[in-house]
Formats: structure tokens, sequence, C-alpha cells
């Protein structure tokens, strides 16, 4: 008969891990975020002349490329702002492809960050079948011929390997 058990964290326990791992998610946050102001500003470059010359429109700055970035790499896609030049559409390829990409390393990332530190666990519970259990003890307390003993002639040794 197998066991399988769940051991599930307390909140302050989980709270510990991340904060062990936190390098991680802060570099994840960055790159995610100098990826988008660089976008931003490329599209920007490219596309402002463009869209400030649509009749009846405003005119198109560094904050309406962000607004567009950040829509495109979070691939919410709102259609509000739509690029216009060559240029504008390869950005918004490389935008969604990295969005998509960054998603799922930051889900990685923060995954892992609640993983437990290397730290050796608090309780090690080791379940065992009581029927197999005395079998087990009867085995070793009978000599080889089968009568019972008053003393083991063997002994059992049971060994945990440190996980470390």
């Amino acid at each position: 008969m197998a066991y399988t058990e769940l051991i599930i964290g307390a909140p302050g326990t989980v709270l510990r891990h991340m904060r062990f791992n936190w390098r991680w998610i802060l570099v994840a946050i960055f790159i995610i975020n100098v990826f988008i102001l660089l976008s931003a500003t490329v599209f920007e470059y490219y596309e402002a002349t463009t869209q400030s010359a649509l009749p009846g429109a405003s005119p198109f700055g560094w904050f309406d490329s962000f607004y567009f970035t950040v829509i495109n790499v979070t691939t919410v896609g709102f259609g509000d702002i739509v690029p216009k030049t060559t240029a504008g559409h390869w950005i918004a390829i490389a935008n969604s492809l990295f969005g998509l990409m960054a998603f799922g390393w930051f889900v990685a990332v923060f995954t892992i960050a609640l993983q437990p530190a290397s730290s050796p666990p608090a309780e090690v519970k080791v379940v065992i079948d009581p029927e197999l259990l005395l079998r087990l003890l009867e085995n070793f307390t009978r000599e080889s011929d089968g009568r019972p003993s008053d003393r083991p002639r063997r002994r059992l040794i049971i060994e945990l390997e440190d996980p470390r």
C-alpha cells in the first residue's frame, strides 16, 4: 500500500522562501521593465510622425507609445492604437513574442521562488503499514530454522540519507 502526502507550508514559511529568492523575482521584473521602456522609446521614434499625421489624431507622444507597448506585451491588445509603419509592425510582433515568453519566464521564476529554500526539513515522516512492520519484526526475531528466539540474531538498521 502506497502513501502520498501533500505538505502545504504555513503562510509565514512561504513568505520566508520568497524572501530567500527575492533576487530572481527582481531580476525578472527589471528585465521586463527595461524591455518595455526601450520598446516604447523605439516605437515612439518610428510611429510618432505617422500617428500624429492621421486626420483628427491628437499628438502621439512617448506615453501613447508606452501604453501601446504595455498593452501589446501583456497580450491584451485593445486595438485603439495600431502601428502604421513597417517598423511599428515589427516592433509589435517582437512585443507580442517577448510578452508570451516573459509571462512564462516570470511564472517560472515566481514558482521557483515559492519552493522551499535549501534548508533541512523540519520534520521527516515515515509511514509504514502496521501489518508489514509486524511481519518484518517477526522475521527478525526468529532463528533460521523458524523457531522463536530469545534474542535476535540479526540487526535491523534503518539509515536515512541527508538530502543536502
